[in-house]
């Protein structure tokens, strides 16, 4: 009989976990899992033992069969001087922390033209999260000034 194995990622989507927390609890041996490669691999069994309750169902299945919605979103902004820029990306980086659904963002500046580009990938509530702060952050610059 082929012995079911979990990726790092499927089994905390089983045990409602943060994945950087299950590779903690293996790192820690809270939790037996089989290493692949540079990859975790837990079995089903070692699931349940760690759990102390059979699994019942496919978990996996159920959270593959959820709905998720993300979002990809590229924010340009022009006429931007660079210390404006590293401002507004150290404030979005630090954002992400309080930011719900984990989005990633990532910023890059040409100073040739003066643009600043944000690219949001998220889920809808934390992309319109980055972009709130995005909107907040640049209505405090007076751009008519320069």
């Amino acid at each position: 009989m082929a012995q079911e194995l979990y990726t790092a990622a499927e089994a905390a989507n089983i045990l409602k976990l943060h994945v950087k927390t299950l590779r903690r609890k293996i790192r820690d041996g809270d939790l037996e899992s089989t290493r692949v490669g540079k990859q975790y691999r837990i079995s089903r069994q070692q699931l349940e033992a760690f759990c102390g309750q059979e699994l019942t169902d496919d978990p996996v299945l159920s959270v593959a069969t959820r709905r998720h919605v993300f979002a990809s979103t590229v924010v340009a902004v022009d006429a931007i001087a660079a210390d404006e820029s590293s401002r507004l990306t150290n404030l979005l980086m630090a954002a992400l922390n309080a930011s719900p659904g984990n989005p990633r963002v990532d910023c890059l500046y040409h100073p040739e033209i003066g643009q600043l580009k944000v690219i949001i990938n998220g889920d809808l509530t934390g992309t319109s999260h980055i972009l709130r702060m995005i909107e907040v952050s640049l209505s405090n610059y007076n751009l008519d000034e320069r």
